[in-house]
């Protein structure tokens, strides 16, 4: 039973690169349950808590009775928002002709979700997302022939934002004596902002920051992809500038020259405290050391997606922190802060906030510089404001 249903999966775009060994393990997370013509599988505003993935047959989605689209292909999902944002279902699901889907229960899902370490945790929230970002598109479309499915629009957008978060914050592994604290808000909710830590070998850990190019539904797709790049080539890879040119070669294909993303990526060793790195086209990043700011030495390197690596000429350099070092990463609405007469704060009135404010705690002084620059800008921050701190103990 179980090999035909992995042999279904396998025909959806969604599944077809995932291993059968993956899927059988998800597949034991899961069961199948059958749905006659005219079943009700979710009823809108009624408390839900499982994800349906549909095998064979047609299912209708409604809301507030009005037809919006059918779910017919093979892996199609519906119940995950509910499950996701833990609230009532957003719209009636019904099966149109006798259906089968494999169902998750949030119980058991909350297994893979909650455990970074589990093989299949990255394979969910890659999964989810695209899943979520042809919705979202799906929904775009709808939106322009149907005034209704505006409300049903920025519940899915908010989805998508706390889906787009979750991804963020599952890619950080903690790393011994080099803690992080870190504040991501974004300008729209959804974000050009990304961020990560995961591991390239025992003791060795990628960190990274990025910004992509404009805001909205296409940058936060094209930022989870992003992590999702870095996470799978970073592993055992100890060059900087080797991962940064081979997702930068991934990205002229995603990106097709429409956008970028300026990224800092650097290696950190946790046994020598030493730190190797390549920009981008990223700005300087920051040690704070003895309460004075030192700019971390930039590196050649042009952002990523606009030119082939061979003219984008990345370039790696290692810098050697100290104990009580502060290793500081932000994104540009740091110091492209304008305040309501247009004066911007800029990269030196940054420095001067983060030397004033030395004295406190990482994560007190993530706190001051967000709050001095919210006062400064009037709340109106004109792009996504991400700052990361990681102190070397």
């Amino acid at each position: 039973m179980q090999d035909s249903v992995i042999l279904d999966l396998k025909k959806s775009r969604y599944f077809k690169n995932i291993s059968d060994d993956s899927l059988q393990k998800f597949l034991d997370l899961t069961k199948v349950r059958q749905f006659k013509k005219g079943e009700t599988a979710l009823s809108q505003n009624q408390e839900n808590k499982n994800i349906f993935i549909l095998m064979k047959g047609i299912f209708s989605v409604k809301v507030d009775g009005e037809f919006i689209y059918n779910l017919s292909r093979n892996g199609d999902l519906f119940g995950e928002i509910s499950v996701i944002s833990g609230q009532p279902s957003t719209a009636t699901i019904e099966a149109v002709e006798d259906s089968e889907v494999v169902v998750i229960s949030a119980k058991r899902l909350k297994t893979i979700t909650d455990d970074y370490s589990h093989e299949l945790h990255h394979i969910f929230y890659k999964w989810i997302s695209q899943i979520l970002s042809e919705k979202l598109n799906l929904t775009t479309q709808k939106a322009k022939r149907f005034e209704k499915i505006n409300e049903q629009l920025n519940i899915d957008l908010e989805a998508a934002r706390r889906v787009q978060q979750e991804i963020l914050s599952s890619n950080l592994v903690l790393i011994p004596n080099f803690p992080l604290t870190v504040k991501c808000q974004f300008a729209d909710l959804l974000g050009g902002d990304f961020y990560g830590v995961m591991e390239v070998d025992e003791g060795v850990y990628g960190i990274l920051i990025g910004d992509v190019s404009g805001h909205g539904t296409q940058a936060s797709l094209l930022a989870v992809s992003m992590v999702s790049y870095f996470a799978n080539f970073s592993r055992g890879n100890f060059s900087s500038k080797t991962t940064i040119s081979q997702i930068n070669d991934l990205c002229q294909a995603l990106m097709l020259g429409k956008s970028f993303s300026t990224v800092f990526y650097g290696i950190y060793d946790a046994r020598t405290s030493e730190l190797t790195y390549s920009y981008g086209g990223h700005h300087p990043s920051f040690i704070l050391r003895e309460n004075k700011v030192i700019q971390l030495p930039p590196t050649r390197g042009l952002p990523l997606g606009m030119f082939s690596s061979s003219r984008a000429k990345f370039e790696e350099s290692t810098f050697s922190l100290k104990k009580s070092d502060r290793l500081i990463l932000f994104t540009d609405a740091l110091f492209e802060c304008f305040s309501p007469k247009k004066e911007m704060l800029g990269m030196e009135g940054l420095v001067d906030l983060f030397e004033n404010n030395s004295a406190q705690s990482s994560e007190n002084l993530v706190n001051a510089i967000y709050d001095y620059e919210n006062d400064f800008c009037e709340g109106n921050f004109q792009d996504d404001f991400t700052l990361m701190i990681f102190d070397q103990n």
